[in-house]
């Protein structure tokens, strides 16, 4: 239903045109969008906007979650804000039981929202001409204090609006009789710098009412004006000619001059490089051009030639002028710089020995250096327990300190909710058998979702944990996911615990809080598990909450947006290319497939489609291994193995056959890996291929880190598996080792002295070991430019003290699948996968 029109709209819609809303862009001035944020946070709404209602539009000019930037006037809740007749917050509990909003399509439609909540923005002669508002998914009521907090942003936001009109008068009044005096190289230019203010508003209205007369406002636009010009940030103003027509003395100060009127005659661009001008050009200018205004970072050239970077707000003037408002970073980007290597050092210099004495002590457990007396066993259980608390306590600061830094990377894909569940448990199911707590997983067929899963897992799990721990024992705490609304997947977690008092559930959320101390101390807990676990779900665009009842249950619940049906999982990225495999083929569509797949995995391929141009590619080009078809156009691809063993050069080239025709016998050939039946198992193919190039033996691996405590525990850890390990203390020692022989596996740390783990690979990708398998084991947590980096064959990339020991392990035997010996049997040479030609290749 369309909200009324207030009486005397008219004169309200004037009202407003005063403030230049048809120059108000949907991201206009940090202060508005801050306000949306603030309301948003103050609520804890996923939808917030600071809008202004205009004839038959209504504007978004600050907005917190993912809204239209304008709505028709018809279909916004705001609108009846802006014509209710009581004064005061405007609120809806349930939208989609109410008539004039149950059709509205924020309702009916995607967004599904249900409550709405919004102050006025009302002008100081009466006229509500907009609103800050909430809008939830949630069927909910409003409190007092919430009331109270929209009511004060709509107020902040007014005052906004008239400091802009303001400055805008003044910038319109001044600009004309100033430009001229610092053209002429004169002082008398500072009124002018209110230019930049008004014009970082947008283009100011042409109507004057009378309040906003000159001789009513002189005094304060002459104080706002002084104000703009001893400012330190920088200010300056360009004409459509990109000539320099204004400039504070703070603007002169960043770019290295004294005073204002020394940048005279220059252009944008001299304060330039010619990178950053390609980047005005491409990039910042066409936007400014549509949206009026653009924010962001710059590099900017100082008198000396050196370059800065700078925060920058530029707006655009009617008639093509731009105005520039500048602030120097460069202290701020060193700080940042600092902080961000010692945090690096500090999580890698803690979590490494960290790593080796629960390593250390999960060995002894195991019985690593016999049996050992029940006290012992008892003490050595309590030290773990307590290691781990500590670990526990490190990875939540450090993520906790990436969140509120925007550097925390999320790794999307496609997800199977089952998976990611029974994942979860599994990691968690020891501490409930320890505390007598039943774990439920009530999942059913469910639809794909997108996320991160280590950090859905991670979330999962301290939710799962909480329950655990304030569960009675013999009690269940129980997962279940079904599928939300408006495109959402559900995942909560119940317990049958006490409950949590309606009064506290506001505390849920915040750093280092527990509803009850003294128990929270027995029960274990750093205070930081909710908070990330928000920030999580929040940067994945989803939402999280509790419910909860007093004596009875909890249950915490959050929300991931589902998967696109097309979509299944991200695509691969490309590996470094390494050893080459003849493909013999004579289909060439397959050949082109086998190429693509294997190109992916780091495989340099080259074809053929008979014998005799695989016989004479053999001979010149001598490959890493051969994909054979049996099948070819010159006869059968036996002949050509045959020809392979007789002669010297030839003779131990590994051979892969893949081919429509089921294996026949045995074929006595060591050379022979592995028999694939078209259409073949691409995972098969790929473990085939690591064995073919691989040296006889063992499988090795080579185990670099400088912390001699680590790799006693990794190197102790790998030998139980049958793997011949070699230790090295640094890049250059390690670079030594793989010259000499390729290893199966690299375990690599990253931080080391002289050459690190980021020049080590660096170095490999140029060599023969570009293709080996890569297990990056580090202390310090990875971007994703850096993961990029570590990459060799297959690549997996480990933080230590976040990762488990059977984690760890399960990984090496993924990647060394085919290679480990068979329980109770020796390694080395040919281990087949259990199909059906497993037995008769050998």
């Amino acid at each position: 239903m369309s909200a009324p029109r207030p009486p005397r709209d008219s004169a309200r819609v004037a009202a407003l045109q005063r403030y230049g809303i048809s120059s108000l862009p949907a991201t206009t001035g940090q202060s508005l969008q801050e306000l949306a944020w603030v309301a948003a946070r103050s609520t804890g709404a996923p939808l917030a906007v600071v809008s202004l209602v205009d004839v038959d539009v209504v504007r978004h000019v600050g907005r917190f979650g993912d809204i239209a930037a304008d709505l028709p006037r018809d279909e916004s809740f705001c609108a009846h804000t802006v014509a209710a007749a009581e004064p005061g917050v405007f609120m809806v509990r349930d939208a989609r039981s109410d008539l004039r909003f149950a059709g509205l399509p924020l309702v009916a439609g995607g967004a599904h929202m249900r409550s709405y909540a919004g102050a006025p923005i009302v002008t100081s002669d009466g006229h509500a001409i907009g609103a800050v508002a909430v809008l939830d998914v949630r069927v909910r009521e409003f409190d007092a204090d919430e009331e109270r907090i929209l009511g004060v942003l709509a107020r902040q936001a007014m005052d906004q609006l008239e400091l802009r009109y303001s400055a805008t008068r003044l910038a319109r009044e001044i600009y004309t009789r100033r430009s001229a005096d610092f053209a002429s190289g004169g002082s008398e230019g500072g009124a002018a710098a209110a230019a930049t203010a008004a014009a970082a508003a947008g283009s100011p209205s042409t109507e004057s009412p009378d309040k906003y007369e000159p001789g009513y406002a002189s005094e304060v636009l002459q104080r706002q004006a002084l104000a703009i010009e001893t400012t330190s940030d920088g200010i300056a103003i360009y004409d459509a000619d990109e000539h320099l027509v204004y400039a504070n003395d703070a603007s002169a100060r960043i770019h290295g001059f004294e005073r204002g009127s020394d940048l005279a005659g220059f252009t944008w661009r001299a304060l330039y490089s010619e990178d950053e001008q390609r980047r005005f050009d491409q990039t910042i200018l066409p936007a400014l051009r549509r949206d009026r205004r653009w924010r962001g970072e710059a590099i900017g050239r100082r008198r000396d030639g050196t370059m800065f970077p700078h925060e920058m707000s530029l707006a655009l003037l009617d008639g093509g002028g731009v105005v520039a408002v500048l602030r120097d970073v460069s202290e701020r980007h060193a700080l940042d710089k600092m902080k961000n290597e010692f945090v690096s050092t500090v999580s890698h210099e803690l979590r490494t020995p960290l790593t080796s004495i629960r390593g250390s002590l999960g060995l002894l457990e195991g019985g690593v250096a016999g049996t050992l007396p029940d006290k012992a066993r008892e003490l050595i259980r309590i030290a773990r327990s307590n290691a781990d608390r500590l670990i526990r306590l490190i990875n939540d600061i450090l993520d906790l300190d990436k969140m509120e830094s925007g550097r925390l990377e999320l790794a999307i894909s496609s997800l199977e909710p089952s998976e990611v569940v029974t994942a979860t448990l599994e990691g968690i199911q020891g501490m409930a058998d320890q505390r007598g707590v039943r774990l439920v997983a009530r999942i059913g067929k469910q639809a794909r979702f997108l996320g991160d899963r280590d950090r859905v897992i991670q979330v999962l799990t301290n939710l799962v944990s909480n329950a655990i721990k304030f569960s009675p024992e013999h009690a269940d705490v129980t997962v279940r996911v079904v599928t939300g609304e408006g495109g959402f997947l559900r995942f909560s977690v119940e317990d049958q615990g006490m409950g949590i008092p309606r009064e506290m559930v506001g505390r849920l959320f915040k750093k280092f809080a527990q509803l009850d101390a003294s128990d929270a101390r027995g029960r274990g807990g750093t205070g930081l598990g909710l908070v990330i676990s928000r920030s999580i779900i929040e940067q994945h665009g989803g939402t999280i909450g509790v419910n909860s009842e007093p004596g009875l249950r909890t249950q915490f619940w959050f929300e991931l947006p589902l998967a696109p049906a097309e979509r299944t999982s991200l695509p691969p990225v490309p590996t470094t290319r390494a050893h080459t495999v003849l493909l013999v083929e004579d289909d060439d569509d397959l050949a082109d497939i086998l190429t693509i797949l294997l190109s992916k995995e780091g495989y340099h391929t080259v074809h053929a489609s008979s014998i005799d141009d695989a016989w004479r590619i053999v001979i010149q080009s001598r490959p890493s291994a051969m994909l054979l078809d049996l099948l070819l156009p010159d006869g059968s691809g036996l002949e050509l193995i045959n020809r392979l063993r007789a002669h010297d050069r030839t003779r131990t080239l590994p051979v892969v056959i893949l081919s429509g025709r089921e294996p026949e016998g045995a074929v006595l050939n060591s050379g022979l890996i592995d028999w694939l039946t078209k259409p073949f198992d691409e995972q098969r193919l790929y473990r085939a291929l690591r064995r073919a190039v691989r040296t006889p033996g063992s499988p090795r691996a080579l185990v670099v880190d400088d912390d001699t405590a680590t790799r006693t525990i990794l190197v102790t850890r790998l030998r139980a598996l049958g793997i011949d390990c070699i230790e090295a203390m640094d890049g250059l020692e390690a670079l030594r080792v793989v010259r000499e022989q390729v290893p199966d596996l690299i375990v690599l740390d990253v931080g080391m002295p002289g050459m690190d783990g980021f020049e080590f690979v660096r170095t490999l990708r140029q060599e023969q070991a570009r293709a080996v398998p890569l297990v990056v084991y580090t202390g310090r947590d990875l971007t994703a430019a850096e993961r990029k980096v570590l990459t060799l064959g297959p690549s997996f990339h480990l933080t230590k003290a976040r990762v488990s020991e059977d984690e760890f392990v399960r990984i090496v035997r993924e990647v060394l699948e085919g290679l480990l010996p068979r329980a109770g049997g020796a390694g080395g040479g040919f281990v087949g996968d259990g199909g059906p030609a497993a037995g008769r290749l050998a």
